[in-house]
């Protein structure tokens, strides 16, 4: 069931709006249309986009439920173009995390696509209750960015990165299957390939806009990982960094980056600032996004600390085994193992917790008499302070010996004939005036 927007936050484009029953050039309400042959049946409404509209729809002849992806027709006859090109590009697409597309066709009214139906709230209705568990952020986060590895591995930009384009499933853990699936490859490009874009029409959401986007530029897959991380610090704080809609809130990531709060915990702070960089360079690619999330619960896991729960900064600053933050002056990221699950990085010893005892099955004596160990070292202390005053009289006395010697070895004073003091009177009388 799709929720009513609250108040004070804005609906998005291609989410149901309330009492909404199409769009122009579709027909007002397409349900109980037949498509295919009489194959697939039509039924509500599920949400609606700048181009077409998502239905709920009935399979007749498999006898399941799925979803069909109608286009409103267009004057200038490209309409026909975009069908084939989004329904061929899914279509090459395998992955947990997409949506697969069954069958595709046109009726004299509107193309159609039939996929999968994700029967579960968008993340933009979920974030309506306000921030989400860490875990869940977490999870979202890797999907999705796997995802988009996925999807940048073959040369395709999604464009469109948002809350209202990443569906929730319940998804069995052992079945293979993402709990969160991106959709709607409407605006999506290949590198090598036109722009099939209606004239005049936004690319992409304001809202979640790259600054590539907001300034007309080429995106690449560096703008979908910019959006991504505008997305995951919308979870964290359930609050969007650049709300609104239209040229002001685009251009408002030209001037200034997200705010971070201070709540936020600092190794996704590290994360979301390194995505949301203003120059594409300096972006993390997806698969590294997805790495670091990996690496950031494993860390956690490996420091005895809930990974369902936000880690608070240590209050000394020996954070130096942090994974997240690549090019960081005191953080690095390792390169992505092959398989980062079956060798996890070698953490630094740590004192256990004093609130797990028995997670050990041999006594700590250390903490059992934790002065006897005190006593000694200042016995050892002292006694090496004793030894060290006898090696130094020893050492002066030879000294003092060796100078004796070479006295007694100066050669004699030659001698003066007479007694003594004779010439010294001699000397006296001839100096008298």
């Amino acid at each position: 069931m799709q929720l009513p927007p609250p108040p004070g936050r804005a609906p998005v484009a291609n989410s149901l709006q309330p009492g909404s029953t199409g769009i122009p050039g579709l027909p007002g309400d397409a349900r109980g249309q037949i498509l295919g042959d009489g194959r697939y049946e039509v039924g509500d409404l599920l949400g609606t986009g700048g181009m077409a509209e998502v239905r709920r729809c009935l399979d007749k002849l498999l006898g399941r439920e799925v979803a069909v992806k109608l286009f409103r027709s267009h004057s200038e006859g490209r309409l026909s173009d975009r069908e084939r090109t989004e329904a061929q590009l899914l279509a090459s697409l395998d992955h947990p995390g997409l949506v697969k597309v069954h069958d595709v066709g046109r009726s004299a009214q509107f193309g159609w696509v039939v996929m999968d139906l994700i029967d579960g709230p968008d993340l933009h209705h979920l974030l309506y209750a306000g921030p989400l568990a860490l875990g869940q952020a977490r999870t979202i986060g890797h999907d999705v960015a796997r995802t988009l590895a996925y999807v940048h591995g073959r040369r395709i930009t999604h464009r469109d990165v948002k809350p209202s384009n990443i569906l929730t499933r319940d998804a069995d853990p052992h079945s293979g299957q993402f709990g969160y699936v991106l959709t709607d490859f409407g605006i999506a490009r290949r590198a090598d390939s036109a722009r099939l874009t209606a004239t005049g029409e936004t690319i992409g959401t304001a809202a979640y806009f790259s600054p590539e986007q907001a300034r007309g530029d080429t995106v690449s897959p560096a703008s979908d990982v910019y959006s991504l991380g505008l997305v995951l610090l919308e979870c964290l704080t359930g609050e969007a960094a650049f709300p609104g809609r239209g040229l002001e809130t685009a251009l408002a990531r030209l001037h200034r980056s997200p705010e971070i709060p201070p709540s936020v915990n600092p190794v996704w702070r590290r994360l979301i600032t390194r995505m949301t960089a203003s120059d594409p360079v300096e972006r993390p690619t997806s698969a590294e996004v997805a790495h670091m999330i990996v690496a950031e619960r494993e860390r956690l896991l490996s420091e005895g600390r809930p990974a369902t729960v936000i880690a608070q900064p240590d209050p000394e600053p020996t954070r130096r085994n942090f994974v997240l933050g690549v090019n960081d002056d005191d953080e690095r990221l390792d390169p992505a193992p092959a398989e980062p699950a079956a060798h996890p990085r070698k953490q630094p010893k740590r004192q256990a917790p004093a609130a797990a005892p028995g997670l050990t099955d041999k006594p700590d004596r250390r903490a059992s008499t934790p002065k006897a160990p005190r006593a000694g070292r200042q016995h050892r202390a002292l006694l090496a302070g004793a030894v060290v005053v006898v090696l130094v009289l020893v050492a002066a006395a030879v000294v003092l010996v060796n100078l004796l010697g070479q006295a007694s070895q100066l050669e004699p004073l030659p001698s003066v004939p007479g007694e003594p003091g004779e010439r010294l009177s001699e000397l006296y009388e001839s100096v008298q005036p």
